[in-house]
């Protein structure tokens, strides 16, 4: 059950009074005009009667431009907008609207109201990407706080985007797409910006990763490389073979890491430059790992349930796609360092078995980043509400949305939008009430 972020910006605007969506009528120039005589059924007849208002240019060269109206000729529908120079069109006809307020505003209220309506509205968190006795973090690759790397991993010639394809995918949302830009070159995750892992000097590994190799077989290697205070180094590298266009679990069994090092870094190889392999649930384990980075949805929302999976099919039972059964665990614990939350468990478990979290987080953040940047929204995603619950969310958008256009306006203005917000708010308030019914 869920709404497109465009349906939800068109149903909040209507709802204010707000939309108006048309298109060009020529292909928008390289210059400062955008020309729609289909303004004509809204302007009165009347030159500059959109003057002050603000266009987005949904798609085309300029998909995702918001500019404010400086002169309007109801002859031909002449938009002049301020700011720097259109893209020119060529000959595709953009879709354009407009809003008497500044539709940045709209995006701030829709991602303070994913915040703040939590835990009253939530998206519903089923996760089985942690696994015991792995102790590396974010080992799905599926949370990137930046596009081009994900957490707690870097990059050494190589670049990596966040695959979400089914078909290149080994359990899990996500799988990193890992590209050579340079001979064996590699993503990591290094006790640099890791320090756990040099908990694992002096043990006995076994690391293991699913890799699928797009262009050439036997392009995925994975290694880990140790280097101690007198400059010994150690290189263990995987020599499972890997067909291509096929996934293979990677192995590196039995390892014995150097005792007293300095720094450890656990690596993800691309054999030949120019090259992609897609990597997915990777594990290292060995160490008598109790505490687990939890993902980043549970940081931010609430834990409710922990299991562990009982029983497995695969080699290793965390490669079941469709595990069956689980075993409730309780007296887990919750650490938060200021930035990161871990799972901490009551005992110690066989390893390389799937842990399942239950649990709520707030909703989708429809923009992150700059809002003033103007930057498109990506309107194939989606907010994980609709119905009754969708209505609830727009009722606290709208009441967040006249807050942020109170000031600095006159006091006759501060007073009416004032009464929109309470209006706003307690329209919220009285859908709050038949939602907890």
């Amino acid at each position: 059950m869920s709404t497109t972020i465009e349906n939800l910006e068109e149903q909040f605007s209507q709802q204010i009074g707000d939309w108006l969506e048309v298109i060009v009528s020529t292909a928008i120039p390289a210059g400062v005009t955008i020309s729609s005589t289909h303004l004509n059924s809204y302007d009165a007849g009347r030159d500059d009667y959109f003057i002050d208002w603000w266009v987005y240019i949904t798609d085309k060269a300029n998909a995702g431009v918001l500019r404010q109206v400086s002169d309007y000729a109801t002859s031909g529908g002449v938009l002049t907008v301020r700011g720097a120079n259109l893209t020119n069109d060529v000959a595709n006809i953009a879709t354009i609207r407009l809003h008497r307020y500044n539709r940045d505003k709209i995006i701030e209220a829709f991602n303070d109201t994913s915040r703040e309506v939590f835990p009253n509205l939530y998206r519903r968190l089923d996760n089985i990407t942690l696994i015991t006795g792995n102790i590396l973090p974010n080992s799905h690759f599926e949370d990137w706080a930046l596009t081009t790397v994900p957490d707690k991993y870097s990059l050494s010639n190589t670049t990596v985007t966040e695959n979400t394809t089914v078909s290149y995918l080994r359990g899990g949302a996500a799988s990193a797409k890992v590209h050579a830009t340079a001979a064996a070159g590699y993503m990591e995750i290094n006790s640099g910006t890791y320090p756990r892992l040099l908990d694992l000097m002096g043990k006995t590994v076994n690391f293991r990763c699913w890799a699928y190799p797009e262009d050439l077989a036997d392009d995925a290697a994975i290694e880990i490389y140790t280097l101690k205070a007198d400059t010994t180094a150690q290189t263990l590298t995987s020599t499972t073979s890997n067909p291509i266009s096929k996934w293979t679990l990677i192995e590196l069994a039995n390892q014995s890491i150097n005792d007293d090092i300095q720094y450890i870094s656990i690596r993800f190889k691309v054999v030949t430059n120019g090259n992609d392999v897609f990597y997915d649930k990777a594990r290292l384990v060995g160490y008598n790992q109790s505490e687990y980075l939890l993902p980043t949805d549970f940081r931010d929302g609430s834990l409710l349930q922990v299991y562990t999976q009982a029983s497995g099919y695969a080699d290793y039972a965390c490669d079941d796609i469709m595990p069956r059964t689980w075993s409730r665990v309780f007296g887990y614990n919750i650490i938060r360092d200021g930035t990161d939350a871990w799972l901490q468990l009551p005992f110690l478990h066989t390893s390389e078995y799937l842990i399942r979290l239950i649990g709520t987080t707030p909703l989708e953040t429809v923009y992150v980043g700059t809002v003033a940047a103007s930057v498109v929204l990506a309107y194939a995603d989606t907010i994980s509400l609709d119905g009754e619950k969708l209505n609830l969310f727009i009722a606290y958008a709208k009441y967040k949305f006249w807050q942020k256009i109170e000031p600095p306006v006159s006091s006759e203005d501060t007073g009416r939008y004032e009464g929109q917000s309470a209006k706003c708010y307690g329209e919220y308030q009285r859908l709050l009430a038949k939602h907890k019914m």
